[in-house]
């Protein structure tokens, strides 16, 4: 019973990570998007299927889990001290649904085939992003009519724009690793048609995501196989012409103008809200003004509320140091174990964390799910535990790990 209904729980999982790139595209009325849907239902299910005639069958916490366990309890402290009560306790519930899918990726997601197949399923939803752009462009319907292309769902460029970036390194890891050729080359041909995605939003943090992602390109094209290799020398060339004579001139333009925003320290007016941010922050540091309260706060110091648009700043005008050495933390738990010896897929993983880390300086992204779900696939990987060898492999799911002993020795 557990085992049908552990199988039936791993794929509401996965149709929940499928849909994380495109969630937006389909409301559904009480439980918000199609992607809080699938995530309560995976919920549901492998809550069920953790119970056997064995008892519980719960893993190992990693840190990462009991981390976020702390962090999400620490919102929902600053409830009691914020200046927006209301916002604060309503993205306190948001955390903790955030606490429940980590937790969930966790218990599921056990040996490197569910992790390849969460990983591909993320792929796959962002192939439905990019169909919905390219479908928006044809059709001429651009995002406020500003000539950015967002999808059919009219969603916020940036927003969309990140997601498909992030899907860049994803989607070379499993190329190279795939003995299937078609699913290789599937996943090969993601790398054009997301760069001619994020080219349709003319989004510059999606385009600067992107450029971040292939770099793992430059780490592991050695490693390929000379047929891959020929077909990737194909490919890129004519997927550089099919952007740069597909997308609109004034989209090129207003990505070529990325460059000029870093170095102006400003990424389009950004600049003056981080330093409001950083105004307030000063004069509340240690507790901060409550979860999801940054809008309220940073009124007075620009005339409106405003989205802090940057995570780092966000966590640490709303929760203070509690709250930021445990977001950092977050970010941390799930790169660390990557930088030990002997670590297999390790410029992936590091890639990926550092894609993650710059999806979340130009856009509020530490309430968003992707960020939640890709740090908890990282531990599925390599996690640091608790009372159990620091190093637990994800390729040994079943068997529940020994604890540390006076004599145990940590490769």
């Amino acid at each position: 019973m557990s085992i049908k209904l552990g199988a039936l729980a791993f794929s509401a999982l996965w149709l929940f990570v499928f849909s994380l790139p495109w969630e937006r595209s389909i409301a559904v009325p009480v439980v918000g998007s199609i992607g809080s849907l699938f995530g309560l239902v995976a919920f549901a299910m492998g809550f069920l299927s953790l119970f056997s005639k064995q008892g519980l069958r719960l893993r190992v916490p990693s840190l990462l889990v009991l981390t976020a366990a702390a962090f999400t309890l620490w919102s929902f402290l600053s409830y009691f001290w914020s200046i927006a009560p209301t916002a604060s306790f309503n993205r306190s519930q948001t955390y903790a649904q955030l606490l429940l899918v980590t937790f969930l990726v966790w218990q599921l997601c056990r040996n490197n085939k569910q992790l390849r197949a969460l990983l591909q399923a993320y792929v796959w939803g962002a192939y439905v992003s990019c169909a919905s752009i390219m479908a928006s462009f044809i059709l001429g319907l651009s995002f406020a009519n500003s000539g950015r292309y967002s999808g059919l769902s009219g969603d916020n460029p940036n927003w969309i724009a990140i997601t498909l970036a992030l899907g860049i390194p994803i989607a070379w890891h499993l190329a190279s690793m795939y003995r299937n050729a078609w699913l290789s080359w599937i996943n090969f041909f993601y790398l054009p048609t997301s760069l001619l995605a994020i080219g349709l939003t003319a989004s510059r943090g999606g385009f600067i995501n992107a450029l971040v992602g292939m770099s793992l390109i430059l780490f592991s094209f050695r490693s390929l196989s000379l047929t891959r290799k020929a077909f990737l020398l194909f490919l890129i060339p004519i997927g550089i012409y099919g952007v740069l004579n597909t997308v609109p001139p004034e989209n090129l333009t207003r990505l070529s103008e990325a460059s000029a925003e870093i170095s102006e320290g400003d990424m389009t007016s950004r600049g003056a809200i981080w330093a409001a941010g950083l105004r307030i922050i000063a004069e509340r540091p240690w507790l901060g003004y409550g979860i999801g309260s940054f809008s309220t706060a940073v009124a007075s110091e620009l005339g409106s509320a405003m989205n802090a648009h940057n995570s780092f700043i966000s966590i640490m005008a709303e929760l203070g140091v509690v709250g930021i050495m445990l977001f950092v933390l977050l970010f941390l738990l799930s790169v660390l174990p990557f930088f030990l010896p002997n670590t297999s897929d390790r410029w992936f993983y590091l890639v990926l964390w550092a894609s993650l880390i710059t999806a979340n300086i130009p856009a509020a992204w530490e309430y968003n799910k992707i960020t939640w779900v890709l740090l908890s696939l990282m531990t599925t990987r390599k996690a640091l535990v608790v009372a159990v060898p620091l190093l637990a492999p994800s390729s040994t799911p079943t068997q529940p790990p020994q604890p540390l002993t006076a004599s145990s020795q940590i490769h």
